[in-house]
């Protein structure tokens, strides 16, 4: 299946991006912390029908006892970072999240990818609208780690899990 199936309307901008920096993040209790800056997506919104799909791939590893999830936030034309509003419902349930990493009872060595895709339907028209994510702890009590582009018993050396996290930007209208 081609990229026309996926989206019909006419492709006027995209952006990618692609990273292996790797970084501990921890979001307090109920909390959100910015993720890494290499994972942005930028674009100038050409015009009012623009429609905006954001996907990323984030690989990484929570630690035990963990319970994050991904959700975006967005900045117009540098005026400062916003929740996107179909990022979270609304209220003030933390557990409201875009996407939630997978998990598994061993923690140090199995990393795996998650997809974080959303739209937004309603972008700025001409401004420059940029798309961060973030990382929002879904615990009521204690901070936890993410391990981003690593597990959580990788130290970088050699034979020790570490990948990439990838982003695609697609405005249409």
């Amino acid at each position: 299946m081609g990229i026309s199936a996926l989206y019909p309307e006419a492709i006027l901008k995209t952006a990618t991006v692609q990273t292996r920096t790797q970084a501990i993040y921890s979001a307090a209790a109920q909390g959100v912390v910015a993720m890494s800056s290499e994972l942005d997506l930028s674009v100038t919104v050409p015009s009012g029908t623009s429609k905006i799909g954001l996907n990323w791939n984030v690989y990484g590893e929570e630690a035990s006892g963990a319970a994050h999830g991904f959700i975006v936030y967005k900045d117009i034309d540098g005026g400062g970072y916003n929740l996107l509003a179909a990022s979270r419902d609304g209220s003030a349930n933390y557990w409201s999240i875009t996407a939630r990493p997978s998990y598994d009872t061993d923690y140090t060595t199995t990393a795996n990818n998650t997809v974080v895709s959303i739209y937004d339907t309603s972008p700025d028209v001409g401004s420059v609208v940029t798309y961060r994510l973030y990382l929002a702890s879904i615990r009521s009590a204690t901070a936890t780690n993410f391990y981003w582009n690593r597990c959580g018993g990788s130290t970088g050396a050699a034979f020790q899990p570490s990948g990439s996290s990838s982003g695609e930007l697609i405005c249409y209208a």
